[in-house]
């Protein structure tokens, strides 16, 4: 159930950067700016998420919800972000577009957790 629950906040947290994210490359069209913009969505959207999870009483230890959220994120975008919003999948090879963003999700629900402790 802990694990139901870690992953519904991941969801949460990985839709609300997505929308960040789509709203902003609307308006940017620079490379630099939109990396910008996507690692700053992903912090934004997340650290607030899983301060609120890590809140909770019966919550996972940091390391393994950020390993459970990289994890189930990675499902969304090879289901959903790959075929439907990119048409491709070698962002999954992408420092700027997938790893670093990836690395700030997996680091911000860690440190969340641990601050929270």
């Amino acid at each position: 159930m802990r694990a139901l629950v870690a992953v519904g906040y991941t969801f949460a947290a990985w839709l609300f950067a997505g929308f960040f994210i789509d709203a902003g490359y609307q308006l940017v069209a620079a490379r630099p700016a939109r990396v910008a913009l996507h690692c700053g969505a992903v912090l934004v959207c997340f650290v607030p998420v899983f301060r609120l999870y890590f809140e909770r009483g019966d919550r996972l230890p940091p390391a393994a919800a950020a390993v459970l959220a990289v994890a189930f994120i990675v499902l969304l975008d090879l289901l959903i972000v790959g075929p439907y919003f990119v048409h491709r999948y070698d962002f999954f090879l992408s420092f700027w577009d997938w790893q670093l963003p990836g690395a700030l999700v997996a680091g911000s629900i860690y440190l969340s957790g641990r601050v929270q402790r």
